[in-house]
């Protein structure tokens, strides 16, 4: 796994069938693979865990494996036009590309986390 990650939690609006989110949200992988710097992509559905205080509100994760330190990935997806919901609906209403917007993309909660590995990968 890559020295740097980021996280993004994500929880489409209660009405979104869960296979037409995950659906739309594998293709949108797409767009943010082909941004310099973020490599690959693994998708998980979250379990409520004790003690999770607000983490628990998320349904879904994506980990994406970067090839460059965490700032400069964002600042990368940021001059694509996604660095934020706000920019990448902007982006959308001037051209949707082969990735239409969902009308409910701006129900979904994000949350998201750059991560540093702090040294060598542990196992057994």
């Amino acid at each position: 796994m890559s020295q740097y990650i980021h996280l993004v939690f994500s929880d489409p609006p209660a009405e979104v069938p869960a296979d037409e989110y995950n659906a739309w949200y594998d293709a949108h992988v797409l767009e943010i693979l082909a941004v310099d710097g973020w490599e690959a992509a693994t998708r998980y559905a979250v379990d409520e865990v004790v003690g999770a205080d607000g983490a628990s509100r998320f349904r879904f994760l994506s980990l994406y494996e970067l090839s460059v330190p965490p700032d400069v990935a964002v600042a990368n997806l940021a001059a694509a036009g996604m660095g934020n919901a706000d920019s990448y609906v902007d982006k959308k209403d001037d051209d949707a590309g082969t990735l239409p917007l969902p009308d409910w993309f701006t129900g979904i909660a994000f949350g998201s986390w750059n991560c540093t590995q702090l040294g060598d990968r542990i196992t057994t």
